[in-house]
């Protein structure tokens, strides 16, 4: 699996296998951990959730609004 934010986007994109690597837009609103986890419509393992619980939480900062002024 790979997560990729890129800055200033309210959304994150998700490549699984289980999908043949195609791009699949994801938000951390859309990550669900009851008995069936799923993210959207992805179905995902424990482990897979848990992980991209993790993406989600360390790149929160990423998808706030990049200011114009801002020194990125």
């Amino acid at each position: 699996m790979v997560f990729w934010q890129k800055r200033g986007e309210p959304f994150a994109v998700l490549l699984h296998h289980d999908l043949d690597r195609e791009p699949v837009r994801i938000q951390e609103q859309m990550l669900r951990l009851g008995l069936i986890p799923s993210s959207g419509g992805v179905i995902l393992d424990d482990a897979e959730a848990h992980w991209l619980m993790g993406c989600f939480k360390s790149t929160e900062w990423c998808r706030r609004p990049v200011e114009e002024d801002g020194p990125f």
